[in-house]
């Protein structure tokens, strides 16, 4: 099997995750109500093996930027969590099996009313 690359992982990853964006959702929502701010930290290879996301994966945000490498990362991962809003937003920690940065992806959450 040929490595991808950082973005071509992403891609995948955000591909396979793209169907169960109303569960997705659903768990972003639960977790917030039950923990407050966080994000959901995925590794890539893990979900395009068909692993999505659960309420497990939820991190708090003092404990997914204490999990963050590097002073950038940190900080915009920081800035990120700050800022979104959980009644209409999720974060998406997204870590590529490279070992790179991770991505910080945010996800409009979906409702019932609201799914195509």
């Amino acid at each position: 099997m040929n490595m991808m690359t950082p973005i071509e992982e992403r891609d995948k990853a955000l591909s396979v995750i793209d169907p169960f964006l109303l569960e997705i959702s659903m768990i972003f929502r639960e977790c917030y109500l039950s923990e407050g701010k966080g994000a959901l930290l995925v590794y890539a290879d893990s979900v395009i093996n068909g692993n999505i996301p659960t309420e497990s994966d939820y991190t708090t945000k003092n404990d997914v930027l204490e999990i963050i490498d590097g002073i950038d990362a940190k900080a915009s991962l920081a800035a990120l969590l700050s800022t979104y809003d959980p009644h209409t937003e999720g974060i998406l920690v997204l870590v590529p099996s490279s070992n790179t940065a991770p991505f910080f992806i945010t996800i409009k959450l979906k409702s019932r009313s609201t799914a195509d």
